[in-house]
């Protein structure tokens, strides 16, 4: 089933929060140029068998792309898989972009 992705404004700032939507979900005008946006890439490389409700990762450095956000972490990088590869494909598909991979512990200030 796909999750519906979020927009929360928080003390003058903007958070994006994208989960599950698959990669033919249309990107919200609202959504783009946020202060932090965090995508979901469960998938590091898609095959038949795929969900379509998931991203890989180059849809998600495509997705990154196109929210254009301040900062971009990347998640949802399942347990005992590495995420570089995944960080490396995202970031060469999102023009410029620098993302992060979300890891345990992180804190992101927003400015």
């Amino acid at each position: 089933m796909p999750t519906l992705a979020a927009c929360v404004f928080i003390g003058g700032r903007r958070v994006v929060y994208c989960a599950d939507t698959g990669p033919t979900w249309v990107v919200p005008r609202k959504f783009v140029g946020a202060d932090l946006a965090m995508v979901e890439c469960t998938l590091e490389v898609r095959n038949a068998d795929s969900s379509p409700f998931h991203l890989d990762a180059q849809e998600a450095g495509l997705l990154a792309h196109k929210l254009s956000a301040h900062q971009t972490l990347i998640t949802h990088v399942p347990p005992n898989e590495e995420g570089g590869a995944r960080l490396s494909i995202a970031q060469a598909n999102a023009s410029m972009l620098a993302l992060r991979l979300a890891t345990v512990g992180l804190q992101v200030v927003l400015e």
